[in-house]
C-alpha cells in the first residue's frame, strides 16, 4: 500500500508538465537516463520547471540528482 500511495503522489506531480519531457526528466532526476525527447513533442521543460520537479520529488522522501 506504501508503495502504491508514493506512486500515486508521483503521478500527481508529473501531471503539472506538458507531454512527456516531464517523464523523461522525472526518471533522469530518479538516477536512469533515457536520453532525451524525441521530436514532435510540446517542449521541452524549463530550467523551472526542473527544479519544481526535483522539489516536488524531495517533497515525496525520494532523493533526485542534483
Amino acid at each position: 500500500m506504501e508503495k502504491q500511495d508514493l506512486i500515486a503522489r508521483i503521478r500527481e506531480l508529473i501531471k503539472e508538465y506538458p507531454g512527456v519531457d516531464g517523464y523523461y526528466k522525472l526518471v533522469h532526476l530518479l538516477r536512469y537516463d533515457f536520453g532525451t525527447v524525441k521530436e514532435p513533442y510540446l517542449r521541452p521543460l524549463s530550467d523551472t520547471e526542473v527544479q519544481r520537479l526535483r522539489d516536488g520529488l524531495m517533497r515525496l522522501g525520494l532523493k533526485p540528482r542534483v
